[in-house]
């Protein structure tokens, strides 16, 4: 009988001791330290009267337990003050805890608890009490860690620019690694290419709070029943601009659209861990949004049914040539673009940094426009930088080796990687303006990487 009742004494403490707060109460403290002081063979009067011995701990002056006789006590004892008695077991208004005060506060939780005072603690108890505590410490640590963590994503949250809204709204959050067609227009600058993704929303009543999210820089195309939209916010993680994220929307009103503020804003769905703010948003919006990976490469997805189709031509794809000295560029463009090159009318997008035509197309759609218009020229065969190169064998088959600098360039922006070609600068040719990446820039005539602004 004796167990039984000393297991349910440690219930109904546990039960007093793991309620739900960010921060540790007084009662709460004063709860854990009943735990602490049970052990076997102690009668339940020598426990309280270890847990008053705390008191006298706190008050080393006999002045009552204030901010200064804690920072005291802490240096005296060498102990933290989550160890001694809380300001807030105070009730004298004063912040000054009395002994009669913290006695009162003693005797509440040993009245709730009803053990008999002179009764020994048995092993049982003194373990259940172990465990007790435990569990109480835990769960209090994983809420103070979770208040903490509530409210710097509260912050970020209201940093990124992600306010609440309305209560009947689906928040419909989409995500991609990058689109499906390639952009003929640049966000900010040409140093980086910027991919084509198009969103369709579907017919409904409510209305649509959208995310979009991406790691390449990415224009959105918005269609359908747009109305439906009542704020849309965009990011995207890769080639971010000294203030502002390279992302772009199509089809949706200015006043509607926001975009990521900083860095620490733009973490995107294609990581999906838990550190993406952007997958914490029911803390901003009160409930878990509609999720749409839309894979890579993004073609068209459907809101907020998160519907996505594979890969394939978007609207509005430029023709490209499958035949001629460039024709094996192109294919290597829309093997990685199978949206095909879209052409974006600068005018109609709306972004955080100025939108421009690109002078030289990125990758290897640039490669292509380059020798079509006569400035570069594929070369095949081992040695591409030799006089006695096969510039027109081998053609059809493969990719070439390299290509020759006949003129004047501006490099296409992402050369590197998969992307990575060699150059060869033929004599009194400039030097060309922008990085050719990964590949080399040699000579013509010496095979030497090129140093300087011209080759005699």
């Amino acid at each position: 009988m004796r167990n039984v009742l000393g297991r349910l004494i440690i219930v109904g403490l546990l039960a007093l001791t793991a309620s739900s707060a960010a921060a540790e109460t007084g009662d709460e403290w004063l709860r854990r330290q009943v735990l602490l002081t049970i052990a076997p063979g102690v009668t339940w009067k020598v426990a309280r009267a270890q847990l008053m011995m705390k008191f006298d701990i706190s008050d080393p002056d006999h002045e009552g337990v204030s901010r200064k006789s804690l920072d005291k006590a802490a240096r005296l004892y060498n102990t933290s003050l989550d160890n001694l008695v809380p300001l807030d077991l105070a009730a004298n208004g004063e912040g000054i805890v009395t002994r009669e005060a913290y006695e009162a506060a003693v005797r509440k939780v040993y009245v709730q608890l009803r053990p008999d005072p002179d009764a020994p603690i048995t092993a049982a108890e003194a373990a259940a009490a172990s465990q007790a505590f435990e569990q109480a410490d835990m769960t209090r640590r994983q809420e103070e860690e979770a208040a903490r963590r509530a409210a710097a994503e509260a912050a970020l949250a209201a940093k990124c620019g992600l306010v609440p809204t309305a209560p009947e709204s689906e928040v419909v959050l989409v995500g991609a690694y990058r689109g499906a067609g390639m952009s003929t227009a640049a966000i900010g600058d040409e140093t980086v290419e910027v991919s084509v993704a198009d969103v369709v929303v579907e017919a409904g009543d409510k209305p649509i709070r959208l995310l979009l999210s991406s790691f390449v820089p990415t224009i959105w195309r918005l269609s359908g029943h747009v109305e439906r939209l009542e704020a849309v916010e965009a990011s995207a993680e890769s080639g971010r601009l000294a203030d502002s994220d390279r992302v772009g929307m199509i089809g949706v009103a200015k006043d509607k659209v926001s975009f990521a503020s900083d860095k620490a804003c733009a973490r995107v769905l294609w990581q999906r861990t838990e550190q993406n703010p952007l997958l914490r948003v029911p803390l901003v919006f009160g409930r878990a949004p509609k999720i749409s990976w839309a894979g890579s490469p993004a073609s068209r997805i459907s809101v907020p049914s998160g519907a996505v189709e594979k890969p394939g031509a978007l609207d509005g794809a430029e023709p490209l040539p499958s035949e001629g000295p460039a024709a094996l560029e192109w294919q290597v463009m829309l093997k990685d673009n199978p949206g095909g090159l879209i052409a974006i009318d600068p005018t109609q997008v709306v972004a955080p940094a100025p939108v421009a035509a690109y002078a030289v197309l990125p990758q290897a759609a640039g490669l292509a426009k380059l020798v079509e218009e006569g400035a570069l020229q594929p070369v095949y065969g081992a040695d591409f930088r030799s006089k006695a190169a096969d510039i027109a064998g081998n053609q059809g088959q493969h990719r070439p080796n390299g290509f020759l600098i006949l003129r004047k360039i501006r490099f296409p922006a992402g050369l590197y990687g998969g992307y990575a070609v060699d150059f060869a600068l033929m004599p009194g040719v400039p030097l060309p303006d922008g990085d050719h990446g990964h590949g080399k820039l040699l000579s013509f005539d010496t095979a030497e990487p090129v140093k300087g602004g011209t080759i005699p």
